[in-house]
């Protein structure tokens, strides 16, 4: 919980950063938090449209919205030019997912999501 927080801190600091001093580095290394976001929104909103209340578990939805805005960022980075930064957005993703996971399940999650996750990287890379 604790690193979500500051996550969620170190975005907003990003975020004001950004407007208070717009610069070409400054703008690569904020990208990945952008990029991070605008997928997590696109996906809530995926999830909220296409749900129609089957799935009432919040800890179900919660892991559907991240893995679709983990799958929503590997679309937005094959679309575009990427670089060292951004591509370190897909791990960040995947650290968050699993710190999430109860144990037993981070193992599932490591041999069959982050593990094709890093083929996928290698390939955008």
């Amino acid at each position: 919980r604790m690193n979500m927080d500051l996550q969620e801190y170190i975005n907003e600091i990003q975020m004001y950063c950004q407007q208070i001093a717009p610069g070409p580095s400054l703008a690569a290394m904020l990208a990945p938090s952008h990029l991070r976001e605008k997928c997590h929104e696109q996906a809530t909103l995926l999830v909220e449209r296409n749900n129609n209340g089957l799935v009432r578990d919040t800890n179900v939805i919660d892991l559907i919205t991240d893995l679709t805005a983990l799958m929503l960022q590997v679309k937005c980075l094959s679309d575009s030019d990427q670089n060292a930064y951004e591509l370190g957005v897909l791990q960040g993703t995947m650290d968050q997912i699993k710190m999430k996971l109860d144990p037993p399940y981070q193992r599932l999650f490591q041999n069959n999501v982050e593990l094709h996750m890093r083929r996928i990287q290698m390939g955008l890379g």
